[in-house]
């Protein structure tokens, strides 16, 4: 299909489209369609068309020329979609004019704005089946846990079960309940004996995670206990004390010793 656009008889006087005609063939000839808007009503005809070939024959170039069609070509009452078809810099003679005002001069009232309601009931159908799976798999993540691995399991929730423990009315007046307490918290946190472990003991495992000054904190809880224990003298605001005192230690090395 030849560039009708680009020969200057049928780009002064008519609009083309931009995507040409592919052709087809029939009975040994090639067809090919092609739409032409006029751009004014002073046009006669449709300008002969110029075809560039090769003959293999002769070995030569030549150009093949068709005969002008005649038309009449009457003014345009309104705008077709076919004005929608073509684009480029040329300027068809009856374009829709711009209107400064828009389309909300042609009517005030609120009575024409009218809200469109949709149906979304479809996305509660994809987000509600993995959001439930989520919190179906958080929910059961401590059982989970308790089940693969009880050990790991016990020093994950040591923390938060002594914290329960520690505040009891009964370990700030029994001395014997506040270190059964927290030698809880060193077995199901490092997965030692409750009974049988001993401050030394407990220096030496984590001597590699706490610093000298915890280690001698440790050290003198353990000493303290057997200090109470035995004493003649003991009271219960020297017990309240020990109790807020390891309270506070706990707290600070809880995180050090997670991972022994």
């Amino acid at each position: 299909m030849p560039a009708l656009a680009a020969q200057l008889p049928f780009k002064q006087n008519f609009a083309i489209p931009a995507q040409g005609s592919l052709g087809y063939i029939k009975d040994g000839q090639k067809t090919f369609r092609q739409s032409l808007r006029p751009l004014r009503a002073g046009v006669t005809a449709i300008p002969a068309v110029r075809v560039p070939y090769f003959d293999p024959q002769t070995k030569k170039y030549g150009v093949a020329i068709s005969a002008p069609l005649p038309i009449k070509v009457t003014e345009a009452q309104k705008v077709t979609a076919f004005d929608a078809d073509f684009s480029g810099d040329i300027q068809l003679k009856n374009e829709i004019e711009e209107n400064p005002e828009g389309i909300r001069h042609n009517n005030m009232s609120m009575d024409i704005l009218t809200s469109e309601k949709t149906n979304n009931f479809w996305l509660l159908t994809l987000i509600i089946p993995p959001l439930a799976f989520a919190l179906f798999y958080l929910l059961t993540a401590r059982q989970r846990l308790l089940l693969n691995d009880p050990a790991k399991a016990g020093s994950h929730f040591a923390f938060k079960k002594f914290k329960a423990a520690i505040t009891n009315a009964e370990t700030k007046s029994n001395i014997k309940k506040l270190e059964n307490v927290l030698r809880i918290y060193f077995s199901t946190k490092l997965n030692i004996s409750a009974e049988a472990h001993t401050g030394t003991e407990l220096q030496q495992l984590l001597q590699e995670k706490l610093s000298r000054a915890d280690l001698e904190q440790i050290s003198n809880i353990y000493t303290a206990f057997d200090t109470q224990r035995y004493s003649t003298k003991s009271s219960d605001t020297d017990i309240a004390q020990l109790q807020q005192q390891i309270s506070l230690f706990i707290q600070t090395i809880n995180k050090k010793i997670s991972h022994v």
